[in-house]
């Protein structure tokens, strides 16, 4: 099956997410939009800003895809994982069922 993924600070987000349920880190979605909220994490509110000069360069075509004026709110960046993981078959696999549980217990926060 295809699906069609479009390029986002959001999606960004929901592949960190994977990732870091997947290390069983804890870390939830609410915590990254809280770290982009407070400027710990400023690579997803505006990472065009922070690329050296020579990449703007490169990507001022895509501008508008590195930057952005709103933090998602955690439950799409949830809803986002867990679309990605079931596109790739992520909780048929063993660590799968360790991510599904995390990820249900994130969104309840």
């Amino acid at each position: 099956a295809a699906i069609r993924v479009h390029p986002s600070l959001t999606l960004i987000l929901a592949i960190l997410q994977l990732a870091l349920n997947h290390l069983k880190t804890g870390i939830a979605p609410h915590h990254l939009t809280t770290w982009v909220a407070n400027g710990v994490l400023p690579h997803a509110l505006n990472g065009y800003a922070l690329l050296p000069l020579d990449l703007k360069d490169k990507v001022v075509m895509a501008k508008k895809f590195f930057a952005r004026s709103f933090v998602p709110p955690a439950s799409v960046v949830s809803d986002e994982a867990n679309f990605l993981a079931v596109a790739c078959d992520w909780y048929e696999s063993p660590c799968g069922h360790d991510m599904m549980k995390a990820m249900e217990d994130s969104s309840d926060n």
